[in-house]
């Protein structure tokens, strides 16, 4: 069914609640009720940097085309099963805006769960040295730098892609991470002796020291 447009065909305009319908008619089959009110309204604050509760205080407020557009791209890439968080290029880690994308894995909200537990067990009087294997965006090795400052922090993955979005976020929120490039199976099978001895070192070296080794987020 066809958006109904309000106006001239130059400077027509589109209730904002016809456009949130049409999000409920195309995705209420596919994701929860809820979870698409949700994906609606992160698409609203991303794109149109709008209130999720606008709708409640102005049930009548209308769009432009220019500011329809992302929605209803946003609304087929849905359709196609993409997550949200692809699709806005972001994700949020302990209210932490981090940058993701394709081949990046989202960060879990139980992962925070790891990350909370881990400066609990942290006390002043230690030295930390901290490995997240697996970074990713580097959504644990960013929270625990901006939480505790002075963990020395080593960020590990195979993927040159991802160590990029995780200097990218790491200098956004202006922490200083060591980032490793390395595959630590397929490394090992060709022999990278010199990388592995290095890791393995760093491995039994802090390991009773407070070593903490983060691997939640390390596809198998």
């Amino acid at each position: 069914m066809l958006p109904i447009r309000f106006g001239c065909a130059r400077t027509y305009k589109m209730l904002l609640k016809e456009i949130k319908n049409i999000y409920h008619r195309e995705l209420d089959s596919i994701y929860p009720k809820d979870e698409v009110d949700s994906l609606f309204s992160l698409t609203l604050t991303h794109y149109l940097k709008l209130d999720r509760f606008i709708l409640a205080f102005q049930p009548e407020l209308v769009i432009s085309k220019e500011e329809e557009q992302p929605l209803f791209e946003t609304l087929a890439s849905l359709k196609q099963h993409v997550p949200i968080q692809y699709i806005l290029g972001e994700s949020l880690f302990m209210d932490i805006p981090l940058k993701v994308g394709r081949g990046v894995l989202i960060p879990r909200p139980e992962t925070e769960d790891l990350v909370r537990w881990v400066l609990a067990d942290i006390t002043d009087d230690k030295k930390i040295t901290c490995l997240d294997v697996g970074t990713g965006s580097g959504a644990i090795a960013i929270a625990l730098k901006k939480s505790r400052p002075e963990i020395t922090m080593y960020a590990l993955d195979n993927s040159k892609r991802a160590l990029e979005i995780c200097e990218e976020n790491a200098l956004t929120h202006e922490v200083e991470l060591q980032l490793l490039e390395f595959d630590i199976a397929g490394d090992w099978k060709r022999n990278q002796w010199h990388q592995m001895y290095w890791i393995m070192n760093l491995l039994r070296h802090y390991l009773f020291q407070m070593m903490i080794l983060c691997v939640t987020m390390m596809p198998f």
